[in-house]
């Protein structure tokens, strides 16, 4: 593999729009990028500040599942087969285990920060997913 620091593991969860609500299906990786990262912007006299996370998640982290891009995720049978990336995906650094049933449930329980956007990068060497969460 290329030149990634690789220093944590993450769980990730997919929610599943179900029309009595939704369901969450946990993932955990190993081996992952993950940076904490607080910005400040400074525009006239005004402040303003923000924290947000980035995650690289490498082609060949180790994961319990297997990567479905979301339009294929979204027809398969049962979605706790595969993982994916969309704008209903959470993360939380480290192996997080809850029995949160809603995102409501687990924004409280685990506060996960929310992917608000994500690519994905076939540099020879270094394939991975870019995520940026907030």
């Amino acid at each position: 593999m290329g030149n990634f620091i690789l220093n944590s593991n993450i769980t990730l969860w997919n929610w599943e729009v179900l029309p009595t609500g939704g369901k969450l299906h946990r993932v955990f990786i190993e081996g992952v990028n993950y940076q904490g990262i607080k910005t400040a912007y400074l525009r006239g006299i005004a402040l303003s500040a923000g924290d947000s996370v980035s995650v690289v998640i490498p082609r060949d982290a180790n994961t319990s599942k297997p990567y479905a891009v979301y339009a294929e995720w979204l027809k398969l049978p049962d979605k706790s087969t595969h993982w994916t990336l969309s704008d209903f995906t959470y993360i939380a650094q480290g192996d997080v285990e809850t029995a949160a049933e809603t995102i409501a449930a687990l924004e409280k329980e685990v506060r996960p920060v929310k992917v608000t956007s994500f690519d994905w990068r076939s540099l020879p060497g270094l394939a991975s997913w870019k995520l940026v969460c907030k």
